[in-house]
């Protein structure tokens, strides 16, 4: 639950990591940006569309930093 923040979907101007995967996201990659209080804890954290995708769709209220499987795309055989 979100107490207050906002969340939206930004251009990179410098790499970040994700929060969902821990993998990183390129400059010049659009992304999603939350940055709140949610829970009763200030947060300021960036997903993947991938991760922000399955977050969503798993209906997730809460989530642990670095479980989710990095992208696809990402990933290097």
């Amino acid at each position: 639950m979100s107490d207050c923040g906002e969340g939206k979907w930004v251009t990179g101007i410098k790499p970040h990591s994700c929060a969902a995967c821990f993998a990183a996201i390129a400059k010049g990659e659009k992304h999603y940006h939350f940055k709140g209080k949610w829970g009763g804890d200030w947060q300021d954290w960036r997903m993947h569309w991938e991760c922000f995708e399955a977050y969503s769709e798993e209906g997730c209220e809460e989530f642990m930093a670095g479980t989710f499987e990095v992208p696809e795309r990402l990933q290097r055989v």
